[in-house]
């Protein structure tokens, strides 16, 4: 197969630079490839000023996409080898395509601090995150390692098990907000979450059905409201059970039986159901 287009990422990045190719030239043909069933579009978009847009992201099926430019073809395949001399691209099913132009938006992968440990589970997309809850069912401890947006909510909503929060800042959210205001947020952490969700007033999208992509593949990356969906809550009696250490990265990842062979004492977690905020100076 062979078109004058061919766009490597399901994110928003593939998406609008697929919609704007179709818009652009409607007699060509325009592959997007994407590893993930669903694929993320910017919708509701608004000029507020001259430099500024607002826009929301809805994550949909393909087929939305394919009704509204037939001359797209979306392909569900991850993208395995480029032959730039040759202008083709493989996919994992041995599927070739051909372009004149190709446009790469397949995003980052994530980078684990570890590899190989089947404890340690990074969380960038949907089936990630889908993974991820099943795992929590039977957790007592869980460690978040990062200050990112998806770090900072992951650890508002857990509940049911001993969270500790690893980071390398001095305050938590440093990306999104001052210290000061680290420090008023940080009792939410400890609160009983409201029995009735807090009412949201902007546009939230979901999907009517679950559509799961292949093992291993990297899909499109989380929006807004990810963990709406999700169970984060493990099988013990209490709510939020948070510690924070500040100012300190991993260096080391061990097994339990690694951990025995060191002949050392494990850190206890802090009794008091408190969140505490710690500040180690030498790397955790």
């Amino acid at each position: 197969m062979s078109g004058k287009f061919v766009v490597v990422g399901g994110g928003i990045a593939g998406v609008t630079c697929a919609e704007q190719l179709a818009h652009q030239f409607p007699s060509e043909r325009v592959y997007l490839l994407s590893a993930s069933p669903l694929i993320k579009a910017a919708t509701n978009l608004k000029q507020v000023s001259r430099i500024l847009e607002e826009f929301d992201v809805e994550e949909q099926a393909s087929t939305r996409l394919q009704n509204r430019f037939p001359n797209i073809t979306v392909v569900q395949s991850a993208v395995t080898e480029l032959r730039s001399q040759e202008k083709k691209v493989i996919t994992e099913g041995g599927s070739q395509f051909g372009y004149d132009k190709l446009c790469l938006c397949a995003g980052a992968s994530p980078k684990l601090i570890t590899q190989g440990n089947p404890h340690v589970l990074g969380i960038r997309d949907t089936d990630s995150a889908q993974e991820f809850q099943r795992r929590l069912t039977g957790a007592r401890r869980v460690v978040v390692v990062g200050n990112g947006g998806i770090a900072l909510e992951l650890v508002y909503e857990l509940q049911g098990c001993q969270v500790i929060w690893v980071i390398r800042d001095k305050a938590i959210g440093n990306t999104f907000f001052d210290a000061g205001a680290a420090e008023f947020l940080i009792p939410q952490l400890k609160s009983e979450k409201p029995q009735v969700p807090v009412a949201c007033r902007r546009t939230k999208y979901t999907t009517d059905v679950a559509l799961v992509g292949k093992e291993n593949s990297l899909g499109s990356a989380l929006g807004p409201d990810w963990h709406g969906g999700l169970d984060l809550r493990a099988t013990g009696e209490f709510g939020h059970w948070v510690h924070i250490e500040t100012q300190c990265e991993v260096t080391k990842i061990l097994l339990q039986e690694e951990f025995r062979q060191l002949n050392v004492t494990a850190s206890t977690f802090p009794e008091d159901q408190t969140t505490e905020h710690s500040s180690a100076s030498s790397n955790g």
